[in-house]
């Protein structure tokens, strides 16, 4: 089961059957947050990071803030990220790469050959 939510540019799938504890919150830091009061500095604060709202002079809330948006229009209702729901884990397969940068070695191999300057490759 699936809920699609439309926003501008992007289409944006929900599957309902994960929970809102598996779901990662929104991140003040991310480079797609922003603050619709315009009150979000990134400040330091020893080796950390912090995400401070001169609003209200304490830290921000991320997505929990009511004036919290997102570049990306993937802010959930519920405070969470949609950016990271979207993204797949891709798995390679290392024989599939090997031979993926073969084919590259031969091509340049092929294009030094006609400039003249052949090269012997070791396998």
């Amino acid at each position: 089961m699936s809920k699609e939510i439309k926003p501008r540019k992007y289409v944006l799938r929900v599957d309902v059957g994960i929970t809102v504890s598996q779901r990662k919150p929104c991140n003040p830091t991310c480079r797609n947050f922003i603050c619709l009061k315009k009150a979000l500095r990134i400040i330091r604060r020893g080796k950390n990071v912090v995400a401070w709202c001169t609003w209200v002079n304490d830290f921000c809330q991320g997505g929990k803030c009511k004036f919290a948006g997102c570049k990306a229009h993937a802010l959930l209702p519920d405070g969470t990220c949609g950016i990271e729901m979207r993204k797949e884990v891709k798995v390679k397969d290392i024989v599939e790469e090997a031979m993926k940068m073969d084919k590259e070695a031969m091509k340049i191999k092929d294009k030094l050959k006609k400039l003249g300057r052949g090269i012997e490759l070791e396998y």
